[in-house]
């Protein structure tokens, strides 16, 4: 299992309607809003790297609300 968190910059008002698409994939465990330089921060977890890789490329960045993401892979 790939453990990631995506950190989110989301245009100006929108953070709370990116939050409730976030919620709806399923690889995503857990959503925060968050104050900083980041808006949100998602728990993505999946079976390997390549679906990480799909997840964010095609379910995350795809919305046009989210400027900007970074991704943090955990390690155990």
């Amino acid at each position: 299992m790939v453990t990631a968190y995506v950190l989110v910059t989301a245009k100006s008002g929108m953070e709370r309607e990116i939050f409730a698409q976030l919620e709806d994939i399923k690889q995503v465990k857990k959503v925060y809003e968050i104050f900083g330089e980041w808006d949100l921060i998602a728990e993505v977890v999946v079976k390997e790297l390549p679906e990480l890789d799909v997840i964010i490329s095609e379910k995350i960045r795809v919305i046009p609300e989210v400027e900007m993401t970074s991704t943090l892979i955990a390690v155990e």
